[in-house]
């Protein structure tokens, strides 16, 4: 895969994310935290023989360095099969969606 993870800013602190892996309606949002930056997201990823799922929620001196640290862990699974990986909704991780755009249970993937 060569398609890098994209951002496209929504309002001043919220992004929509994407990518041709990733979930249509992905964003991040970064909230302030007394002079401290920390980014989220709706989805979060898990590799495959991972015990779980992860999102990175580092607090960071800036906006951009937010960004950063969230996009570079989510770029992680550009050298992966697209059945390697998949995306875990925050509100309702009982469908998961795989890299490859279908969605899996949450058994099914371990």
């Amino acid at each position: 895969m060569n398609d890098k993870i994209k951002l496209e800013k929504i309002n001043n602190n919220k992004y929509k994310v994407i990518s041709c892996f990733t979930p249509k309606d992905m964003y991040i949002k970064i909230n302030n935290e007394r002079n401290w930056y920390r980014a989220e997201s709706n989805y979060s990823l898990w590799i495959k023989k991972s015990a779980s799922s992860y999102q990175p929620m580092h607090l960071c001196k800036s906006i951009e360095e937010t960004i950063n640290h969230m996009l570079i862990y989510f770029n992680s699974c550009l050298n992966m099969d697209l059945e390697d990986f998949c995306w875990v909704p925050i509100k309702n991780n009982k469908k998961l969606i795989l890299g490859n755009g279908n969605t899996i249970s949450y058994n099914d993937f371990k």
